[in-house]
């Protein structure tokens, strides 16, 4: 683990776990950010984590903690061992901004399943570009 003293403020690495386990992990690394929908796996149960130079702590159950200096190393570790990939980052966020378009206006279709209603033609044009825009792998 590197010495913290000598770890500039821009350079520390940060995480942002949000409560939601649908929401994005969000981490700064190196002056890097990168999002994805994995959850890291600590030998610590958390619903919700932040992780800066100033707060190291996690929610469980609805109560805040303070993390212990070996929950600190490890998720120091954690973020030391993280291979930052920036574009693959971006790729996933494109995709979940087209997922989460796509699940918005789900509600035209199903009207047109359940009332006949037509699906207005500029819904249906975007939504099959936001289909085939998304990455999945």
């Amino acid at each position: 683990m590197p010495d913290e003293a000598a770890i500039q403020p821009n350079d520390a690495p940060m995480m942002i776990i949000p409560m939601d386990p649908r929401a994005n992990v969000s981490i700064m690394r190196g002056g890097k950010h990168i999002s994805g929908p994995t959850r890291p796996i600590f030998s610590f149960a958390y619903d919700a984590l932040q992780f800066s130079m100033n707060v190291r702590s996690y929610m469980r159950d609805g109560v805040s903690r303070e993390m212990t200096p070996e929950e600190v190393a490890e998720v120091s570790g954690f973020l030391e061992g993280l291979t930052v990939d920036e574009a693959r980052s971006r790729r996933y966020a494109e995709s979940k901004r087209l997922i989460d378009y796509l699940a918005s206006t789900d509600w035209y279709v199903i009207r047109q399943l359940e009332a006949g209603k037509p699906v207005p033609e500029d819904i249906t044009q975007a939504r099959a570009r936001a289909r085939e825009a998304i990455d999945w792998s």
